[in-house]
């Protein structure tokens, strides 16, 4: 009875030892393992499918993959092939209108914008504000001449009216999304 005690003792002493050293000579030292495990994940080698590289249990001691970089790994990544922040759960920002605001600042999501506004459209009324400022009184009045006789009795705009809405055209161009 006493030799199986003594056993026993024995045994859980050294299941408690992972690994022990000894040195042959002054330079060589040599690592003995009961249970080995070479990346020391918990995991031995004979079980562990990445033995080099530690890895949790649950993913046979590989460590998770990460395909597009960006921190999170495949399992918690929404996008696993594309890059995209821990906020949007690993995929990028969508821009749905394409206007170069993604929709989390834009504030017209669906409707191609300007930054200014974010990501809105220019406003009517900013529209209208700029041509009248820019052309600096209605395009024409009762006294100005709209049209002009031309050979033939055909009737044209004024060269002032023509410039004028050539102005104006301008303006609606540059304040109309591109898309």
């Amino acid at each position: 009875m006493k030799k199986i005690i003594i056993t026993m003792s024995g045994l859980v002493i050294l299941a408690g030892c992972k690994t022990q050293k000894t040195s042959g000579t002054a330079t060589e030292s040599k690592t003995y393992s009961i249970r080995k495990d070479k990346d020391q994940d918990g995991i031995p080698n004979k079980s562990d499918q990445c033995p080099e590289i530690a890895g949790p249990v649950e993913n046979n001691g590989c460590p998770w993959p990460d395909t597009d970089n960006d921190t999170i790994i495949d399992k918690d990544d929404a996008c696993p092939t594309v890059a995209g922040p821990p906020e949007n759960n690993g995929c990028p920002w969508p821009d749905t209108d394409g206007d170069g605001i993604l929709d989390k600042d834009d504030a017209c999501p669906t409707v191609p914008g300007r930054l200014e506004y974010n990501g809105c459209p220019k406003p009517k009324m900013s529209v209208a504000y700029e041509v009248s400022n820019r052309i600096g009184r209605r395009p024409y009045m009762q006294s100005e001449r709209v049209y002009e006789n031309h050979v033939g009795g055909k009737r044209r705009f004024s060269k002032q009216l023509r410039n004028q809405l050539k102005v104006i055209q301008t303006i609606m161009m540059k304040s109309m999304p591109r898309l």
